[in-house]
């Protein structure tokens, strides 16, 4: 015992020493790094579906762990991992797959897709459910589908993905928006606008009131995570969408009450994962022409047709309707025969870039994005910019209160000179007219074949200078979300919005050119628009989820919330505007001034204040059965009147779930659903259920003082004005193969 404590101390005093420490601490240095570099190794792989295609995107998470990684557009993933841990690798619509870490370095992963799709999370409104829970009509859609398609737009990206849901184009410019109807037009008095048409940049009227009946009844409630949506879908970046969901049938869409008559489209954006920082860069270009010219006269069959439309008249040759003028007999005597698609029509470019980045761990997850997207058009200087940045945050602040934030702006500005009519335009202008003068300057005025001249459409391009429509949207839309944990099962959440947009206009058209009025051909025309407009919504939930012995699944949803919108525009004109350059910029050296439109210039402010609540059961994955009831209040409507309640009931019947369905392995997916609801709507203006009065002008003659203003009473009081509803029976089967 003595010899082997003296042992010790010698050791002890050998360490002390620097000769001896120093290459006893590298060795165990060197000991401790090999056994470390031995313990960790890369490990790589490729993640493909059933039919061998690779998964971008597909999570590998070491389980346990807060270490994790996403594959690349090829299906391939990188990250460190020891011998014997698992790895746990997901993707959206395919069954979760472990693999634990062996000797080898390369793990290739297969993943199946899930059985119909049953279990996928699917977003219904103020939370989420199982598909095989699912009682409404609701479609969705998520981003790979909608990204097959090279649009501006979310809302092109839509066409013929989604059943029940039609939408038409409002116009041929670079930027045009759309209009949606899902099933159909459901009111007796509708909406003339459409939230997604965006304003050209000398428009007026109706345009300018793009925001004010975001609530009309026929047009679908845009929801972006969560919080009502008022306005253009084209501010949104189609790479930031994560999925959308449709709420077609009164069932699903009764938790957004009045707002949700027309249906609903809920846009859910991209939002960090666990993993390591991912860096994403999309881009895309391409070149828009137009397929085919339309199919016009040339100059000596359009004069055929003059010959052909005079038999019976006393006319002579040079007038109507004889071809017009001496300079256009010249013109079919020369062989002139002007295709004018052919001189005005141009191929245009269309590009998109987006680069992204995310990431995170199990307490903080964010995302980050930013975009540009050009849209070039056939007709000269026509185009459509768009730039925007997102970011979202998730944060875990304790084991009980998550808290999250996303903001999406953009700025987007669409030049439209000409706007959607040139087309049309092209086809009235006479085949038997010279675009140029014989010294090669444009031929300014065209005879059109009547006593009016037109201006060269050639102009669009040569007098660019003295054209301007332009119309130029900022925009910010920003969300918050808190959650806190109450007891086991019941959470309250808490929904902020604050939705802005400010929207400019500006119009210019110099004489001479093809753009200008007949009424103005020797003077200038001028125009701004401004129009603001912001929305803030605060919603309340108490959500209850509840899972007994694996068979009963009970959800219990109720909430309260407030939302206030408001919208202010103005609008002037001006004529002789002295010098093109001036464009305008400066309306007070102009000639006159006047207010724009009827309808142009505006204020207007409306609230909502709701209650809902909602009760969901699904019963050993066979039986569902959902109950909603809604009571919104608003301030359009009269005194008495402001306030609507109405319910909605949903059951379906999860038929392959049954015993006698067993044998039938080529069924994946057999559910019937039936629906019953009652839709409201508050689709109307704000201020209608008051008295209007207009303004007129009267001449009473120079020796009573002339001209005076005076009011007059336009429309009176609506003391009566309430909410129109509707009641809806839906029946649905789904099925697959």
């Amino acid at each position: 015992m003595k010899k082997s404590q003296n042992l010790k101390q010698k050791m002890l005093t050998l360490l002390r020493t620097k000769k001896i420490a120093f290459p006893l601490l590298m060795l165990v240095g060197l000991l401790a790094s090999s056994v470390v570099a031995y313990a960790q190794k890369t490990i790589t792989g490729k993640i493909t579906g059933e039919q061998g295609a690779p998964l971008s995107g597909a999570s590998v998470v070491i389980k346990g762990k807060n270490t994790g990684t996403t594959s690349n557009e090829n299906g391939i993933f990188s990250l460190s991992a020891s011998k014997g841990d698992v790895l746990v690798i997901s993707n959206v619509d395919y069954t979760d797959q472990e693999v634990t870490v062996g000797d080898n370095t390369t793990v290739n992963v297969q993943l199946s897709l899930k059985s119909g799709n049953l279990d996928e999370v699917m977003v219904i409104g103020y939370g989420t459910q199982r598909r095989r829970d699912v009682t409404g009509a609701i479609t969705k859609i998520n981003s790979d589908v909608l990204l097959r398609t090279a649009s501006h737009s979310i809302i092109d990206q839509l066409k013929g993905n989604a059943a029940g849901v039609t939408i038409t184009s409002t116009g041929s410019v670079p930027g045009a928006g759309s209009q949606i109807r899902i099933r159909g037009n459901r009111t007796m008095v509708a909406n003339t606008t459409n939230q997604n048409l965006p304003s050209g940049g000398a428009a007026a009227g109706q345009q300018a009131l793009e925001a004010a009946n975001a609530d009309q009844a026929d047009a679908p409630l845009l929801v972006v995570d969560g919080i009502p949506y008022s306005g253009n879908l084209n501010d949104i970046s189609p790479n930031d969408i994560a999925s959308l969901e449709i709420l077609k049938d009164a069932s699903a869409t009764a938790i957004y009450g009045s707002r949700g008559a027309g249906g609903v489209i809920l846009v859910t954006t991209k939002r960090g994962a666990n993993g390591k920082v991912r860096f994403s860069y999309d881009a895309y270009y391409g070149v828009t022409k137009v397929m085919e010219n339309l199919n016009v006269y040339n100059g000596a069959e359009y004069a055929q047709l003059k010959l052909d439309a005079a038999e019976g008249h006393n006319t002579t040759p040079g007038s109507q309707p004889w071809p017009n003028s001496t300079a256009e007999l010249a013109a079919l005597a020369a062989g002139v025969s002007t295709d004018w698609q052919d001189l005005i029509y141009k191929s245009a470019p269309m590009t998109n870039h987006n680069l992204s980045i995310s990431g995170g761990n199990d307490r903080s997850k964010y995302s980050m994005s930013l975009g540009y997207f050009l849209q070039g058009g056939i007709i000269p200087n026509q185009d459509y910019k768009r730039y925007t940045i997102r970011s979202a945050m998730d944060h875990q602040l304790s084991k009980r209160i998550r808290i999250g934030l996303s903001t999406l702006n953009s700025v987007g500005v669409q030049n439209t000179p000409g706007g959607s009519g040139v087309t049309s335009g092209l086809m009235r202008i006479t085949p038997l007219a010279n675009p140029y003068n014989p010294d090669g300057t444009v031929n300014l005025q065209i005879l059109t074949g009547g006593t009016d001249n037109l201006f060269n459409p050639l102009t669009l391009k040569t007098r660019s200078e003295a054209i301007l429509s332009r119309n130029r949207r900022l925009r910010t839309f920003n969300s918050f979300y808190g959650e806190v944990d109450i007891i086991k099962g019941l959470k309250y959440r808490i929904n902020v919005g604050l939705d802005y947009y400010q929207d400019k206009g500006d119009g210019y058209s110099g004489p001479g050119t093809y753009v200008n009025t007949a009424l103005a051909q020797s003077q200038s025309t001028a125009s701004i628009r401004n129009t603001e407009f912001w929305q803030y919504t605060i919603e309340n939930l108490l959500i209850y989820e509840k899972t007994i012995k694996e068979k009963h699944r009970i959800g219990v949803t109720a909430l309260y919330s407030a939302q206030k919108s408001q919208s202010t525009s103005a609008f002037v004109t001006a004529i002789g505007v002295p010098f093109d350059f001036m464009q305008n910029k400066n309306l007070f050296q102009a000639a006159s001034i006047n207010p724009g439109a009827n309808g142009a210039n505006y204020f207007w402010e409306r609230g909502l204040l709701s209650l809902m609540g909602r009760v969901t059961y699904s019963f050993d994955n066979r039986y569902s059965l959902t109950g909603t009831v809604r009571r919104d209040g608003s301030s359009v409507l009269s005194p008495g009147n402001q306030y609507y309640t109405y319910p909605a009931f949903a059951v379906a019947w999860n038929a392959m779930n049954e015993k006698f369905m067993s044998g039938m392995s080529f069924i994946n997916n057999l559910k019937l659903r039936i629906g019953w609801g009652v839709a409201a709507s508050q689709g109307i203006n704000p201020y209608s259920t008051l008295g209007l009065l207009g303004a007129s002008a009267y001449n009473f003659g120079q020796g009573t003082g002339g001209q005076q203003n005076g009011y007059t009473i336009a429309s009176l009081p609506n003391k009566s004005l309430k909410w129109q509803s509707t009641s809806q029976f839906n029946f649905g089967l789904d099925f697959g193969f």
